[in-house]
């Protein structure tokens, strides 16, 4: 009987170890891996954020590459700066090419 008592209070104290050490342990891994992955989350919000704004940014400097190269480009204008250049236009060796946009 003295053994079965022994082996009570054994599993009594493996018990209250596990109940007053593990679980803590485990709960205060469980906070900090919360804690974490907010934080996380939170970065990884803020690179998105940080990648839009590049993106926006970098568009509308296309656009205004796109108007500037529209501008350059004009038939008017290429025409004007070959002639003050001393450039003539000879029709026979005048290819058109036209836009399928």
């Amino acid at each position: 009987m003295a053994k079965t008592i022994k082996r009570r209070i054994k599993k009594h104290r493996i018990r209250k170890f596990v109940i007053l050490t593990l679980f803590p342990l485990a709960m205060m891994g469980s906070l900090a891996s919360n804690l974490f992955l907010r934080n996380y989350q939170v970065s990884l919000e803020v690179a998105t954020q940080n990648t839009q704004r590049q993106i926006t940014a970098v568009t509308k400097e296309n656009e205004s590459k796109k108007m500037e190269i529209a501008r350059l480009s004009n038939y008017d204008r290429v025409v004007a700066i070959a002639k003050e250049n001393g450039f003539t236009l000879v029709q026979q060796n005048v290819i058109t090419i036209q836009n399928n946009e």
